[in-house]
């Protein structure tokens, strides 16, 4: 949780800025501007992702620890059902409607990192 907290905090260009700086300058495994073939797709994917996933990540944890305390979820453990359908089935269903409210709450903020990040990527028209 501590690396979600990190990764949460960090703007969109200082990301970008320092996975280029480690994929693309010391690793040398992957092209650090312009547009190309797949490669040149991974560092915006993970600049714009990476606080999201963060985000998403802490809010699926704090749900799941919400929703297991619930008591239909102790009525499903009586029942003798397994746990692995107890999690996915009930709990994992009623912890997502926050999380799918988030994602699109989100569409907005990715299209504004999708700004910064192009012009970070150098990704230009001819």
């Amino acid at each position: 949780m501590g690396l979600a907290a990190f990764l949460m905090s960090m703007p969109y260009f200082w990301l970008g800025l320092v996975l280029m700086l480690i994929f693309g300058v010391t690793l040398k495994i992957l092209p650090i501007s312009g547009i190309g073939d797949w490669r040149n797709l991974i560092l915006p994917s993970l600049t714009l992702g990476l606080p999201q996933v963060a985000v998403i990540a802490r809010l699926m944890r704090a749900n799941m620890l919400d929703v297991l305390d619930k008591d239909y979820i102790m009525t499903a453990k009586a029942k003798g059902l397994p746990n692995s359908l107890v999690v996915f089935k009930h709990a994992l269903r009623n912890a997502l409607i926050p999380i799918v409210t988030y994602m699109f709450l989100q569409i907005p903020r990715l299209f504004g990192g999708a700004v910064v990040t192009e012009t970070i990527f150098a990704w230009r028209d001819g």
